[in-house]
This record gives C-alpha cells, structure tokens and sequence, in this order.
C-alpha cells in the first residue's frame, strides 16, 4: 500500500491544492518500510494533473488537510481513498493511519482562493 500526504516542511500541507510536495510512503503489514518526498513542480491548483502524478507513483490512499470539492471529486474518479481533515507531522499521520487511528473524512478548504473560478467552498 502506498501513502501520500502533501508536505510542508515535515507537516501535513494544509492546503492540499497548494502543495510543492508529496510524503509517500510504502507500506506492508501495517510498517512503513520506505518513505520519500516527491517533487509536484507547476501542478498546484491543477486536479488532473495532481491525481495522474499521484496514479504514477502508485498512490492508493491520500491522507490531506483541507481539500476542495472539485479535488476531492478528481482524486475519487481515479480510484484514491481519501482521508481530509488530517493535521500535524507528515510521517506521524502515515503511522497514525497505519494504526487505524484516521477516520475517514470529507473536509473542504476553507479559505478563498484568488484564482479559483471552480466553485469549491469558501469562507470569509
């Protein structure tokens, strides 16, 4: 099984939308047993081109902060199980998920985004 978190200097990126990286993490029998970070360069905000990098590694479960509707809904059409809601450590909240420790969750961004004309919440 593999695992991505969108990464912000070690933690959880809580803009899922926004991240310039990826934790992935390898799993088997419940243990990481390898864990890497991956470069997404030029694909923020872009939902297609995040879920097919995301398909290329391997991914099978997304662990993520806020995410919007339009991404939630891109990442489910290719198959990826989603957990939102999800703060702290990157590598914490892979083990926590190892665990059974994560439940499952349907958080939206909460903020505005300048750019976005794609009809996800907003708040403010």
């Amino acid at each position: 099984m593999k695992i991505a978190v969108p990464y912000l200097a070690g933690d959880v990126n809580a803009h899922f939308g926004c991240t310039e990286s990826f934790l992935i993490a390898e799993a088997d029998n419940g243990q990481v047993v390898r864990a890497s970070v991956f470069e997404d360069d030029g694909m923020q905000h872009d939902h297609s081109g995040i879920a097919g990098f995301l398909k290329q590694q391997g991914v099978d479960v997304i662990l993520a902060g806020g995410m919007g509707a339009p991404m939630q809904q891109a990442l489910k059409m290719q198959g990826f199980e989603l957990y939102c809601g999800v703060t702290g450590r990157a590598g914490e909240a892979v083990e926590a998920f190892l665990r059974g420790d994560i439940e499952q969750s349907h958080s939206t961004c909460g903020h505005h985004h300048g750019g976005h004309h794609d009809g996800a919440h907003r708040s403010n």
